[in-house]
């Protein structure tokens, strides 16, 4: 992971670039994922104007990343030994198993005791973004199985990367997980109805 940290250690200084172009031309080649800025376009309401390019457009994302994902973030991303890019990749994925924001917190806890006991998080949401679907709710024993890096029912830890671009309240709830749930020490959640939540 130490190219993805690099990368991300200078977002910040690539997008008020003068280059920027060519750093985004840069960072497509380096990430071997599906997309190579998947996470880091933060989801928030933009002015757009009827002529501004997509690369001006994808900037003041990047650049109103950057602002979220600011000191404190990052220190206590460090604090948890996380990369921004773990802290990141698992505000995705809190982000598209839980469905009510109320749920972020001790989704991130069950996540965070998982990962501390080397277990697989087993979540289906990076099956949704394997096989682009939305709204299923089981999957084959044989798409279970699938070797991709953002599988997390193959693979211990997190997944390749991100599997969203993740809101504030995800990448708090990241960083922030739920005190209770760790203390009590859950290692499951589970839906409880599939149209409420």
């Amino acid at each position: 992971k130490q190219w993805k940290r690099l990368i991300t250690a200078h977002l910040h200084y690539i997008m008020n670039s003068s280059r920027r172009d060519q750093w985004i031309e840069a960072l497509r080649a380096c990430f071997p994922m599906d997309y190579a800025l998947e996470g880091y376009l933060f989801p928030d309401t933009y002015e757009i104007y009827s002529d501004e390019s997509a690369e001006s457009i994808i900037g003041r994302m990047l650049t109103r990343f950057g602002q979220i994902m600011g000191d404190e973030y990052t220190a206590r991303a460090a604090e948890l030994n996380m990369s921004v890019d773990d802290v990141i990749t698992l505000a995705s994925l809190i982000e598209k198993e839980a469905r009510h924001e109320n749920d972020f917190t001790r989704v991130s806890a069950v996540f965070h005791l998982r990962l501390d006991k080397g277990m697989k998080l087993q979540s289906d949401a990076p099956l949704k973004y394997i096989f682009h679907t939305s709204g299923v709710l089981t999957f084959t024993a044989e798409q279970m199985a699938d070797t991709s890096l953002y599988n997390t029912h193959v693979y211990e830890g997190l997944p390749l990367g991100p599997i969203a671009n993740p809101g504030r309240k995800a990448i708090e709830a990241a960083l922030y997980p739920d005190e209770e749930y760790m203390n009590e020490g859950y290692l499951y959640f589970c839906l409880m109805d599939s149209e409420t939540g």
